[in-house]
């Protein structure tokens, strides 16, 4: 049986993008293929190895899955391993989103922005986890595209909730059926956007909605959000 190998430059435990590398990797092993989860940066708590393994466990005829959110100078090296080669697409925050906030992730966000297009030729299969990022990888010039929707594992919400945070989060509300929507929002994330979208429940179907924002979001991320918010209410 081949292998089917996936690989994003970081890896970290309760990410959406890793979350969904993590369910697709047991999906794979279930059907009977060896799987692994590769990163440039592992981090704690995360079940995945260093990449550079890659270059000596690919093998041809495996599949290299390669998940593109954000630049990495490592996607140009994988992309020369002898293997098929499948590019993920789950879209590059424009870098502009940045200003202010990181400009490290927006020099990333730019590199990223300018790969695509070269990395294009060395793909086999082109993958838009929307059918928004699939049109972006058709018009980049990727021959084959397909739309694959993110593979969410339902069952690591099925947990019983933090007591502390339910008497936290039902003092703050007005009624007890208010409506919450929780942002753990972080750099790869932080647009004015998402902001407007979190307070749309406010300013429609629920007055009583509240909006959390992840105390782990970069330093002034929280100060950006004002200007989204005030104009949201």
């Amino acid at each position: 049986m081949t292998a089917v190998h996936q690989f994003h430059p970081v890896l970290a435990p309760g990410d959406a993008m890793s979350n969904h590398v993590f369910a697709l990797r047991g999906r794979l092993r279930e059907w009977g293929y060896e799987s692994q989860a590769y990163a440039l940066e592992v981090k704690d708590g995360v079940d995945a190895l260093p990449y550079r393994r890659l270059f000596r466990t690919v093998r041809p005829g495996d599949t290299l899955i390669l998940h593109f959110s954000i630049g990495s100078e490592i996607f140009d090296q994988l992309v020369k391993l002898d293997a098929r080669r499948v590019l993920v697409y789950h879209n590059v925050t424009p870098p502009e989103f940045f200003t202010g906030i990181n400009d490290h992730a927006a020099a990333y966000a730019r590199l990223g922005l300018r790969q695509l297009e070269r990395l294009a030729p060395r793909i086999d299969l082109g993958v838009g986890v929307s059918e928004f990022n699939r049109k972006d990888l058709a018009q980049l010039g990727f021959r084959e595209t397909a739309h694959v929707p993110l593979l969410i594992d339902w069952g690591a919400y099925d947990v019983t909730p933090d007591p502390a945070v339910l008497a936290r989060s039902s003092a703050s509300s007005s009624s007890s059926g208010a409506c919450r929507r929780t942002s753990g929002t972080t750099t790869s994330c932080a647009c004015s956007r998402t902001t407007a979208a979190a307070w749309t429940p406010t300013r429609t179907c629920c007055s009583s909605a509240r909006t959390a924002i992840s105390p782990r979001t970069t330093p002034g991320f929280a100060r950006s959000l004002a200007p989204s918010a005030s104009r949201t209410r």
